[in-house]
């Protein structure tokens, strides 16, 4: 199958090489790039390119992230799936960047839970320490470190360094902007403070922690804790218990597993919790919320806030009235469905009457 011809210039250098694995991420349809050039991959399939030149951005190939987590830079954990793939043939790379490929041919692989995608970057950060010899501390930008014994540490400080603490009580930090930190282990912490870093703890009752602008920080374990504190951040707690929350506006939080949390405080943030007994809250203005489980609350009470809920919960919404300032609030309401005219899976807000209204 062809995928369409690009139309940009070439970015980098293309070599041909044998099958290599990497990782690819999609939206929950297993759609690549949906709102620019869509196009719908199936797993265990293969794709080749039609003999159309590769690029590294751009159409006439296929993408995936030779490191796990670099994944998160282009489809976040909260809203996203991942799978293992072979790219082969024509393969395009550029020096000084994160670790996105094209290539001519892929095959798409097994889909990869974040528990999993989390250790699989562990291992990676582990292999690249070991070949560079870092050790447990690398300071130097693309710098790899590795602490793989019980309570060891692994700090990575350069731009673009990567932090790897894969034993009980690990602990790991990436510092610079693009950074990457994994703690797989036991009570692991991970803490990637600079923006557009990545933080994964996949261990039982880990901490990440991504304190920058349009960071990522996953927690797959159970009481796992995610947090994203800059702009347009997004954090997910896979796990039962596990609580997400993304503080800054635009940011996404994900609670998956039962009796999860999600927290997105900023303006225009999304919070999803999809377990029973979960609770998802959207507080800043133009939130959105949404509980997929039953016997849980999806409440987004700033203003022009949204709320979607299933047959067993319910929805909590407010009204303002923005002709003054600061807005005041005139009204707040809360329903379970089935009850008041609320239906499963639509979208409501709360009108000046105090009414719910469906939102297109």
């Amino acid at each position: 199958m062809a995928r369409r011809a690009a139309n940009t210039d070439a970015n980098a250098a293309a070599t041909s090489v044998g099958a290599i694995v990497a990782y690819k991420g999609y939206n929950k349809d297993l759609i690549c790039n949906p709102a620019g050039d869509p196009f719908q991959y199936k797993i265990g399939e293969t794709y080749e390119n039609g003999g159309k030149s590769v690029r590294r951005c751009g159409g006439g190939a296929f993408h995936s992230c030779e490191m796990p987590q670099d994944t998160f830079n282009y489809y976040g954990p909260a809203t996203s799936r991942y799978t293992v793939v072979e790219p082969s043939g024509e393969i395009a790379r550029e020096e000084n960047s994160d670790t996105k490929i094209a290539s001519a041919k892929i095959t798409i692989g097994v889909e990869l839970h974040l528990g999993e995608l989390a250790r699989r970057a562990v291992a990676w950060v582990a292999e690249m320490a070991k070949k560079q010899g870092n050790g447990q501390f690398a300071s130097g930008n693309y710098g790899h470190a590795s602490a793989a014994g019980d309570g060891g540490h692994a700090s990575a400080a350069g731009y673009r360094g990567h932090a790897s603490a894969s034993g009980n009580y690990g602990h790991a930090s990436a510092a610079g902007d693009g950074g990457h930190a994994s703690a797989a282990g036991y009570r692991g912490h991970a803490s990637a403070a600079g923006n557009y870093g990545h933080a994964s703890a996949a261990g039982y009752r880990g901490h990440a922690s991504a304190a920058g602008n349009y960071g990522h920080a996953s927690a797959a374990g159970n009481y796992g804790h995610a947090s994203a504190a800059g702009d347009g951040g997004h954090a997910s707690a896979s796990g039962n218990y596990g609580h997400a929350s993304a503080a800054g506006d635009g940011g996404h939080a994900s609670a998956a597993g039962y009796r999860g949390h999600a927290s997105a405080s900023g303006n225009y943030g999304h919070a999803s919790a999809a377990g029973d007994g979960g609770h998802a809250s959207a507080a800043g203005d133009g939130g959105h919320a949404e509980v997929k489980g039953t016997c849980a609350v999806a409440h987004a009470p700033g203003v022009c806030g949204t709320a979607i809920a299933v047959e067993g919960s319910a929805i909590s919404l407010a009204y303002y009235d923005e002709s003054v300032y600061p807005p005041k609030l005139v009204a707040v309401r809360s329903s379970m469905v089935g009850e008041n005219g609320i239906e499963a899976g639509k979208k409501y807000r709360l009108t000046k009457s105090s009414e719910f209204e469906v939102v297109d």
